[in-house]
């Protein structure tokens, strides 16, 4: 099977980054020939410096060379050039970022809830104009057309938050897996601070 995977970047190193390197990892193993799309041009040589030996997919794109230093939350939005391109030639999508309202996939794995898709903002005042507008366009969006994904938590907090914020109830809780070697190497040092 032709296996999509949407995430807007790879190279900012975090959870779910991580997921999506071991998700292709997983994918490959069982058999299936994965396709990423991107925001920007995945710097695996950065990637594998700081996640280790990746398997990578078997095609990849991206819609920019590279990341833009501003408006970060407003280049989420040209992510759904990437899904409509990634569609195409794919099976199946599965969108591994967690921001749906505009990229509609098959299947979304949320790892989190963003503050800005909702009213209850916390954020410094001085944020709001940048924040508010993307607030309002992805509450507008969320308005018209309710997605229509099968939606994955990778916590119970996530899933409630989801229903709380969107009305969208989450299909299953699947908590992601932590990579224990690392910590059990931490744990047997005996020259650190506690």
């Amino acid at each position: 099977m032709k296996v999509g995977l949407l995430q807007n970047t790879l190279n900012v190193i975090g959870g779910a980054e991580r997921f999506t390197v071991d998700l292709i990892k997983v994918l490959k193993d069982r058999g299936h020939e994965v396709h990423l799309a991107t925001f920007d041009k995945v710097d695996w040589n950065r990637v594998e410096q700081n996640m280790g030996p990746c398997v990578k997919p078997d095609r990849s794109f991206s819609i920019f060379w590279k990341r833009l230093p501003i408006f970060g939350i407003y280049q989420r939005l040209l992510m759904v050039l990437a899904v409509k391109r990634l569609a195409k030639s794919v099976d199946i999508t599965i969108n591994t970022h967690s921001d749906h309202l505009f990229c509609r996939t098959d299947i979304v794995y949320m790892h989190g809830v963003n503050p800005t898709l909702s009213w209850d903002l916390k954020v410094p005042w001085w944020k709001v104009p940048y924040v508010l507008p993307y607030t309002i366009i992805t509450w507008v969006a969320l308005k018209r057309k309710k997605p229509n994904a099968f939606f994955i938590t990778n916590s119970c907090h996530s899933a409630q938050k989801l229903l709380k914020l969107h009305g969208i109830e989450a299909e299953r809780v699947i908590y992601p897996p932590v990579h224990t070697e690392v910590y059990r190497q931490l744990s047997e040092e005996t020259d650190r601070e506690d």
